[in-house]
């Protein structure tokens, strides 16, 4: 088959990322439209993927793309014409970049297929009221309408299913695929001394870790006051928040008077080491829907506090493959992180969770399962 993925975002997603590689190597052909080029590590590890530009405008702070539509069709029609597109395949609920690639393929009978991590202002929170209010709005109006014209649409994890058809989406046209994750990146690291010391951990601290970016819904003002109260106990510890975003400054700001315990990494393209070296690694997360970093973190074996939102429990099952406490809760994130720390045996739950994502979060299962739909979908066009 020859798959048409539509990225939405100046990052590529994770999952058109290893979903390309993964159908590449059963012999598929795949092109990538993205309005930003991908850095030269992403198109090695894509290889024989075709990655085409369209012209875009790149919002501030909300990470929406709006894209030069008229170009946008131009593209996707050569694309179509070169390569004989049997599928589009969208990504989230990005849905500006949906309107072209979704009448194109209405009107040339390509199958569309949208992917969904989450439901804006329903399934999702920002932490605003109004933002709430707006993100709802939008997932009701022009996200409704994008997705009950697709062909089938897949969701990252079953906690969407209720919502998906309350907003109207046939329950014949839904299916929950999660991601996978290359568990090949994430054997034993064996510089981890050398990686905390580079990080400044010193060797008899415990080393917290969250990966993601710098947005309210990411909860790190609430990992900010986990850390101040572990420190206020006396708990030797040093929290490391890898990712950027707009709200960088203002978080490092209000982390200044925590004398260096909380370290802002930036952007890395070696988290998989840098997960290797953490003590336990925390999520503390307003809304989730199926979180990459937390499948990593998983994947390396160790213990783990997420909040118990959208597909985190999906991935941990509380008290035997981590620790799952509520949005906003310092004082169980607190608890849960103290048991970690006091308790060295407790590292069986990391490795309880590693034998969890292997068994269900690999993406032969999750390309074999696509596979299929693909194939359902171009027999019910035809």
């Amino acid at each position: 088959m020859n798959i048409c993925f539509v990225n939405p975002t100046k990052i590529l997603r994770g999952g058109i990322k290893g979903l390309s590689k993964h159908l590449i190597s059963r012999g598929h052909m795949v092109t990538i439209l993205t309005p930003k080029m991908p850095e030269n590590d992403e198109l090695e590890y894509l290889g024989s993927a075709s990655v085409i530009v369209y012209p875009s405008i790149f919002l501030p702070k909300i990470r929406y793309t709006i894209p030069f539509f008229f170009r946008q069709l131009r593209l996707l029609s050569q694309v179509v014409k070169r390569g004989e597109i049997d599928i589009i395949h969208m990504w989230e609920y990005f849905y500006p970049v949906a309107w072209v690639p979704l009448f194109y393929a209405k009107i040339h009978s390509i199958p569309f297929v949208l992917t969904l991590d989450n439901f804006p202002g329903v399934s999702w929170e920002y932490g605003s009221k109004f933002v709430d209010f707006i993100a709802r709005t939008y997932s009701k109006s022009i996200g409704k309408t994008i997705l009950q014209r697709c062909d089938k649409v897949i969701l990252l994890h079953s906690g969407l299913v209720n919502t998906a058809q309350e907003i109207g989406i046939r329950q014949d046209n839904l299916f929950v695929i999660p991601n996978g994750i290359d568990f090949a990146r994430f054997s034993r690291n064996s510089n981890i001394g050398e990686m905390r010391e580079s990080l400044g951990i010193c060797k008899d601290e415990a080393m917290i870790l969250n990966v993601g970016r710098l947005v309210p819904v990411k909860g790190i003002d609430t990992l900010i006051e986990i850390t101040k109260k572990l420190l206020d106990d006396s708990f030797k510890v040093k929290t490391v928040i890898v990712g950027d975003g707009p709200y960088r400054k203002e978080y490092e700001k209000r982390a200044k008077n925590l004398g260096g315990n909380i370290i802002f990494t930036g952007l890395r393209t070696d988290i998989p080491e840098i997960i290797s070296a953490c003590d336990v690694f925390v999520l503390p997360s307003l809304s989730e829907g199926l979180p990459s970093a937390l499948l990593e973190a998983a994947a390396y074996g160790k213990p783990i506090v997420a909040s118990n939102v959208g597909g985190v429990p999906e991935i941990i099952t509380h008290e035997k493959t981590g620790f799952l406490a509520e949005p906003r809760d310092v004082d169980g994130f607190v608890h849960y992180i103290k048991i970690l720390l006091a308790d060295d045996n407790l590292s069986k739950m990391g490795q309880g969770a590693r034998r969890f994502v292997e068994k269900r979060f690999n993406w032969e299962n999750t390309v074999e399962k696509l596979e299929g739909i693909y194939s359902t979908v171009l027999a019910e066009k035809g």
